[in-house]
């Protein structure tokens, strides 16, 4: 049960076989991890070799990335400015009700990993099955791009993967490879929660504001005229909390979030909602999708 800001336990992170519903693991984040009341949200999975080579990405809202190794069953802590909020977007706005929240790193994604045969290994966002180092005929690369941002901010920002996986580029912590952490060039129109990327590499994000998700083709510049909008509707995408894409499908968690911020939440009201589209019709004939010539060049 949530008991709301009652920390009642340190964070855990547990894994479970959803075919018994058996306990497999359970890692519990120590105290120097966290920074005052820390959030830790949006874990971002990375499997690898048939699971013997797993690492875990977390969001802390306060401000920060705990990185979680499976295998030596460590974790540490990453610290960067772009993980901060920025005090000139923590003012929100959605269907009408103004809130105050300065989130940190909120949303965050994984790029997949691309195969000289040109095939993607990457599974299925949030849950990132990469079995191996070879595709269906060509080595892969063994790098990724985790892709994120504030909730307070309109930065989209970027690192790889192996800065992150390499403890020794956070010593006690410092961040020695602070130069590796970049925003792309353009920012986005508003403020953003949530977001996933397929395997395929198009990056889906929940605008706030806007009340709409958005799409990304990663292939492409990160800029207004490559961002296009596949879903908006006022009553059903306010405060997109949750976005994952799995076998092809992309999944929408919203709620009313600005509702519980300003204590005016009306419980005979629908406020979950739980959505689904199919990733190839939700971008179908816009810039996203790799099957038309619709690429903006700027």
């Amino acid at each position: 049960m949530d008991r709301g800001d009652d920390q009642q336990c340190p964070p855990k992170l547990m894994t479970f076989d959803l075919n018994n519903d058996r306990l497999l693991s359970k890692y519990e984040f120590s105290s120097n991890l966290l920074v005052n009341r820390s959030n830790l949200i949006t874990p971002v999975v990375d499997v690898r070799d048939n699971g013997r080579n797993t690492f875990v990405y977390i969001a802390d809202v306060i401000g920060g990335i705990i990185v979680y190794d499976h295998q030596s069953k460590s974790a540490w802590r990453v610290n960067h400015p772009l993980t901060l909020p920025d005090p000139a977007y923590s003012t929100h706005t959605i269907a009408g009700t103004t809130f105050y929240l300065a989130d940190g790193v909120f949303g965050m994604a994984l790029s997949p990993l691309r195969c000289e045969d040109g095939h993607t290994s990457g599974g299925h966002q949030q849950h990132g099955s990469y079995h191996g180092g070879h595709g269906r005929g060509g080595r892969c690369e063994e790098d990724r791009t985790l892709v994120f941002h504030a909730l307070a901010s309109v930065r989209e920002n970027h690192v790889k993967t192996s800065v992150l996986r390499n403890r020794d580029n956070f010593p006690r912590g410092q961040n020695q490879a602070a130069a590796q952490f970049k925003s792309y060039d353009q920012k986005r129109r508003s403020q953003s929660a949530a977001q996933a990327m397929s395997p395929q590499g198009i990056l889906f994000s929940g605008l706030l504001p806007d009340l709409a998700i958005t799409c990304w083709n990663s292939e492409q510049p990160f800029a207004g005229w490559n961002i296009e909008v596949v879903a908006r509707d006022p009553e059903t995408l306010q405060f997109t909390s949750g976005v994952k894409v799995r076998y092809g499908q992309l999944w929408v968690m919203s709620c009313r979030y600005q509702r519980f911020a300003t204590g005016t939440m009306n419980w005979n009201e629908v406020n979950y909602r739980v959505q689904s589209a199919r990733v190839e019709d939700l971008i179908r004939g816009t810039k996203c999708d790799p099957k038309t010539n619709n690429i903006g060049s700027g």
